[in-house]
């Protein structure tokens, strides 16, 4: 996990703000399930149960800044990653002829570009923490947390814990998290312990209805036909969860490689982007000025008693406004503009490799239908 200070300087700590900003995600994550069909109406409803700016209040006229809970990080010493660690001793946590050689992280070290150095010395660049931390959040309720607000984000606590993470790359596996215990009312509950009770754990909190339209923001819907957000777990247990990343990592490489400057199935891999003989990829917003997308290809890895699983979530919908568009910049000629305001699930179905598919078409992630623990369609309504 690299998270902390602003900057590469540290030190690396588990922050309340990073730990509510990732419950607010996974809270708009699940919105849509709950009837939430306007941004206008996200927001709201976001800014009574997190709170926002002074200045803003709930309907953008001020008056109104405090949420409705309070939130606390506790941990124990955190035990750091220094700057400049070898990323192969970090697979093994000890020094050692045991250690894998560089080659052997490669998709690692692919997945956490911007945190690990890139050639043929792989070392971090931030300072981290390592894999076996633990840390508590408590959350106190204010006088306006109603019953319903309550289970809402009851529900955006057991999803972080299921699906999240904190901290750089979190996207691609880095600084993921696992619910141990939730406490409510004094009455504890385990987190999942084996593949069986963790798949029946997130669907638990998955849409069960069918709804017109796709949401404009990242959130988990279905449709009747399957084209909907998927969420596939990898078969495979590995012993550490660097494994799990470097998998995923090379995977991903692969796939990118093949893709070569193709829109719209490469955008998905976030913006902007670099092609071979120095062509850009990025967003081209107001201006003129060039954009970032986070991707909306998610690996989470999770451990359970016999091991660490990696979870990929792929969220079609809205990637981009509708007056941005997508500039591919050839080497020494003018940029070419095209439009792909939406991440099809066809696109998405196509990135995981997704059981739809012939073997020879599949994508960077294998996952077979036993695998699937949301495969993006619900009932009709």
């Amino acid at each position: 996990m690299f998270s902390g200070q602003d900057g590469d300087e540290g030190p690396a700590e588990i922050r309340p703000t990073e730990i509510k900003a990732a419950l607010r995600f996974w809270w708009r994550a699940l919105a849509w399930g709950r009837g939430v069909r306007t941004a206008q109406a996200l927001k709201e409803q976001e800014d009574a149960l997190f709170g926002a700016a002074a200045d803003e209040g709930r309907n953008g006229a001020g008056g109104r800044g405090q949420g409705a809970f309070l939130l606390r990080v506790r941990s124990d010493r955190v035990r750091g990653i220094d700057p400049g660690t070898s990323l192969p001793m970090l697979f093994t946590q000890k020094a050692g002829p045991r250690q894998p050689t560089a080659e052997a992280v490669a998709g690692a070290q692919y997945a956490g570009y911007g945190l690990i150095a890139t050639g043929k010395n792989p070392t971090t660049m931030r300072p981290g923490i390592h894999v076996g931390n633990t840390f508590d959040v408590i959350l106190l309720p204010r006088p306006t947390l109603t019953t319903a607000r309550r289970a809402e984000l009851l529900q955006a606590v057991r999803l972080f814990g299921l699906l999240g993470g904190i901290g750089g790359r979190v996207r691609r596996g880095f600084g993921s998290v696992t619910l141990r215990k939730l406490i409510v009312d004094g009455r504890p509950t385990d987190g999942p312990a084996d593949i069986d009770d963790y798949i029946a754990a997130v669907q638990e909190l998955m849409p069960t209805a069918n709804t017109s339209g796709e949401p404009d923001w990242t959130a988990f819907f279905g449709t009747s036909s399957g084209m909907g957000t998927l969420c596939g777990i990898t078969p495979d247990v590995c012993a550490s969860p660097l494994s799990v990343i470097d998998a995923f990592g090379r995977h991903l490489k692969g796939y990118r490689k093949a893709l070569g400057a193709g829109v719209p199935q490469k955008i998905a891999l976030g913006l902007p982007q670099h092609h071979n003989g120095s062509s850009e990829l990025s967003t081209l917003e107001a201006g003129n000025k060039q954009g970032r997308r986070a991707s909306p290809v998610m690996l989470h890895v999770h451990r359970l008693s016999d091991g660490y699983v990696g979870v990929v979530t792929v969220f079609p919908g809205r990637f981009l406004p509708d007056d941005a568009r997508i500039a591919v910049f050839p080497s020494g000629g003018s940029p070419q503009i095209q439009s792909h305001g939406r991440l099809r699930a066809s696109d998405a179905i196509d990135i995981l490799g997704g059981p739809a598919l012939p073997a020879s078409a599949r994508g960077p992630i294998i996952i077979e239908d036993q695998d699937m623990i949301f495969a993006g369609q619900v009932t009709d309504a």
